[in-house]
């Protein structure tokens, strides 16, 4: 074989392997963010409805002050926890895609960026 076809043939099977590696990695990646979302959506749904049961818990005490209203304390620490678990969510989907937030503006950025692009402050 000419040592020219062979180098070529090299050349091709390092970049299919690279591409590969890439593409894996980058598989991987899409499927975590898309688990996240998707654990995202849920816990929105539930803070959600919390504080539509925390609305009518309200009105009903408004209605009648005698109602019961100890169930608002356990569906404001669901709201908490989930809306903690959402921050922790975000931020591990900010991660992945290698971003963060300029300190300035709030925009997010790349993690390797020294200034922000929005904004122009030096992050």
């Amino acid at each position: 074989m000419n040592e020219t076809v062979k180098n070529i043939i090299d050349k091709v099977k390092t970049t299919a392997h690279k591409t590969s590696e890439v593409t894996v990695k980058k598989t991987g990646e899409i499927w975590e963010i898309t688990k996240l979302t998707m654990r995202l959506s849920e816990l929105n749904s539930k803070t959600e409805q919390a504080l539509i049961d925390i609305g009518e818990i309200v009105y009903d005490a408004f209605l009648d002050p005698n109602s019961d209203t100890e169930h608002v304390d356990s569906l404001l620490d669901a709201i908490h926890e989930n809306r903690k678990e959402i921050r922790d969510i975000k931020e591990r989907i900010d991660e992945i895609r290698q971003v963060k937030l300029c300190h300035c503006c709030d925009k997010k950025i790349n993690r390797e960026d020294t200034f922000c692009k929005y904004c122009g402050e030096k992050v």
